[in-house]
């Protein structure tokens, strides 16, 4: 047995060795094919994300003459109007996620189980998201067709008018209603977010872009320091779950 497994050993050094010996008398061009195929990807890569990066971090150290400074950040700190929105935003993004979170647990739950139709559930939840938007404009373009539609024949059948004299006020009426609560609120400093924030930056007469790069900067600390503490994790969970399905 001792023998076997040292000729086992002996034949994988033999192997190791001859793979080494063969790396080595590849020709260069074969080792940088593939850095040469990826090199346009990285390129594209780095001039629309990096490159901005770096350079609203840029702006944001210097004063418009070029002058290294640290006055933009001073001025985010002392601006009440920031620090609403970014208070804000923080708040929104713990409701939203946290809703959405309860929300799709409790939904995966329920489907998890052995209830009736529970394929058809998951295949109804995913069609809104896999239909084209230019295919459900179609669709309900047919439905509200004035002559053949559904949603005005099942109306008509109802004794509701469906003429665009009565139809349009009402329309009028339920979009001014659904979005008068959305227009009072968002004209507030008190319920301001991030982007609004960092657009007030823009004023009338000049744009102040130092100002607006240390937003910017500000705004990304706290989506990257979230995004590194739970990259491992949520590599991990990816892992897992490419090996169980």
């Amino acid at each position: 047995m001792i023998v076997i497994s040292a000729a086992m050993a002996q034949h994988e050094i033999e192997i190791g060795s001859a793979k080494s010996l063969a790396s080595l008398h590849t020709p260069w061009h074969e080792h940088a094919l593939p850095y040469l195929l990826l090199a346009p990807a990285v390129l594209v890569l780095l001039l629309l994300t990096i490159y901005p990066l770096i350079y609203a971090v840029k702006i944001s150290l210097q004063t418009p003459a070029g002058a290294w400074t640290l006055a933009n950040f001073a001025r985010l700190l002392e601006d009440r109007f920031f620090g609403v929105a970014l208070l804000q935003t923080l708040i929104y993004t713990a409701a939203a996620l946290s809703a959405e979170f309860v929300l799709g647990l409790s939904l995966a739950l329920l489907l998890d189980t052995q209830i009736r139709a529970r394929n058809l559930f998951r295949a109804l939840l995913l069609m809104p998201m896999m239909l084209p938007p230019v295919v459900v404009a179609v669709i309900w373009r047919l439905l509200y067709n004035p002559n053949f539609g559904a949603i005005n024949g099942t109306l008509t059948s109802w004794g509701i008018d469906t003429t665009k004299l009565n139809t349009i006020p009402a329309l009028i009426i339920v979009y001014t209603g659904f979005n008068l609560p959305f227009v009072v609120l968002t004209q507030t400093d008190a319920s301001i977010t991030l982007p609004v924030g960092i657009a007030g930056r823009v004023t009338q007469y000049e744009i102040k872009w130092g100002a607006m790069s240390a937003a910017g900067v500000v705004a990304m600390i706290p989506i990257l320091v979230v995004a590194m503490a739970v990259q491992r994790y949520l590599v991990r969970g990816l892992s897992l779950a490419a090996v169980k399905g």
